[in-house]
């Protein structure tokens, strides 16, 4: 049984209309970083990069993650909500961050991550 050149039409049509939406939706919903964001951000990058020995995918990942949630962190911070909730959000931001780390990085380096972490909280 062969497709017709009108079912065809009509799944690119759908392919096409589905992706770019997917696409245009991604662009428009997250604000660009602004430069020093993107200094800090590599910084950070880099010192995890010495720490954990990333691998160059790793860092890129890494770096886009700390963008992702630092764009959503200073969203947060820009609400007109009560202190108390802004810290909750904050809080569950870095948790949601530090959970997704696991994605990116190996067990080991997870696991040293974390470490270094908990030590950077106790100073």
């Amino acid at each position: 049984m062969k497709p017709t050149k009108k079912l065809k039409l009509i799944f690119f049509t759908l392919f096409t209309l589905f992706t770019g939406s997917m696409a245009f939706s991604q662009a428009v919903g997250q604000p660009e970083p602004t430069r020093d964001l993107e200094m800090q951000v590599g910084r950070e990058v880099a010192r995890w990069e010495d720490e954990l020995s990333l691998r160059a995918k790793q860092a890129a990942l890494m770096e886009r993650k700390f963008i992702e949630f630092a764009l959503k962190r200073e969203e947060v911070l820009k609400t007109d909500i009560p202190q108390e909730a802004k810290i909750k959000q904050l809080v569950a931001l870095k948790l949601q961050e530090t959970r997704d780390m696991r994605d990116i990085l190996t067990g080991p380096q997870y696991e040293r991550y974390l470490e270094l972490l908990e030590a950077e909280a106790d100073e």
